[in-house]
């Protein structure tokens, strides 16, 4: 609630499904009290609809339609629960642009100038007499203590720089590859056409044996890495201008709880930064276990901000393949 509070007058909102139902005006109450529970897992119709408006569009005897009127499939929503979703997000988001609008036409029926007051028509930022400024996000000292995380890493004024080796990705890297050893090579696990599809959803077009379905319903996601079986070395660049923590965490594949045996177990499996020995002792699994945490921050482990910082990952032998996907 604090958190809401600091930020709502910047325009923050929250959206939960279920809340908006309830605005609605239907009496969730009572059929709760009598055993239908339309936010339980599998359960069809939202109390408004049956079904989505795609599902609308299909023919009564369609074994998707009923499907697609799902609410929550179990924790995770379903077509219509998503729905309600992103219909609360159009309708705030047209009604603020509907209250935009009036508030510019105000100001061009009083014949204020809206280039000046609405756009900053100059090359470099200048403050103009009357123009509306975009309100600035309080600064960290003024934010409540993070509930949930280490303040050290939460009170920074930068998110998280990653690297990703799994697909899709999308964007620019935040850390780059220094260098590379041929040892290295790149790596995807490419999925089967029903990978994380519904059981009905899979039982309709595996009954249709059609190859270009199957291509249609392939999940886009595929784990994937880099990896190498005996001697190699990569170096990292990290992203040093933006680095006010220190934290380091390299993510190896595959297996939950992979990372103590590929890494933290690995005597062949050696990190330096910048041609420093990071000593195994001081790292832990962070933030799950198939994550190190190979630096918890520049001044508990003695190590200073540098104007260059390279993370080298040297395997020096052995038999165990060190893969590494974030």
């Amino acid at each position: 609630v604090e958190l809401d509070r600091t930020y709502a007058p910047f325009a923050y909102n929250a959206f939960c499904i279920q809340t908006g139902l309830y605005f609605g005006g239907h009496d969730y109450d009572t059929e709760i009290a009598n055993d239908i529970n339309r936010f339980g897992w599998q359960h069809h119709g939202d109390g408004y609809h049956n079904t989505t408006r795609y599902g609308e569009e299909l023919p009564d005897d369609d074994p998707r339609k009923e499907s697609l009127g799902v609410v929550y499939r179990n924790w995770h929503p379903g077509p219509l629960g998503f729905q309600i979703a992103s219909d609360a997000f159009a309708y705030v988001y047209v009604s603020g642009l509907l209250l935009a609008l009036d508030t510019i036409e105000e100001d061009m029926d009083s014949g204020a100038n809206i280039f000046e007051r609405w756009f900053d028509t100059s090359v470099g930022r200048r403050d103009l007499v009357g123009q509306r400024q975009l309100l600035q996000l309080p600064p960290l000292e003024n934010m409540p203590e993070p509930r949930f995380c280490d303040p050290v890493y939460c009170s920074t004024p930068h998110p998280p720089k990653c690297l990703n080796y799994e697909l899709p990705t999308f964007g620019p890297s935040g850390i780059n590859v220094d260098s590379v050893t041929d040892d290295w090579s790149l790596w995807h696990e490419p999925n089967k056409w029903n990978y994380m599809v519904g059981k009905v959803d899979t039982a309709i077009f595996k009954n249709k044996n059609d190859p270009e379905w199957f291509e249609k319903c392939t999940h886009l996601d595929a784990c994937g890495g880099i990896r190498t079986n005996g001697k190699g070395t990569i170096v990292y660049d990290l992203p040093v201008e933006q680095m006010t923590a220190g934290l380091v965490v390299i993510c190896v594949c595959c297996g939950k709880k992979i990372a103590e045996s590929m890494v933290l177990n690995n005597d062949n499996l050696v990190f330096k930064l910048n041609d420093r020995i990071l000593e195994k002792s001081s790292m832990d699994l962070y933030p799950a276990d198939k994550c190190v945490r190979l630096l918890k921050g520049f001044e508990e482990d003695g190590y200073e901000k540098e104007e260059k910082m390279l993370l080298s990952v040297e395997v020096l032998g052995g038999d165990t393949e060190v893969k590494i996907s974030h």
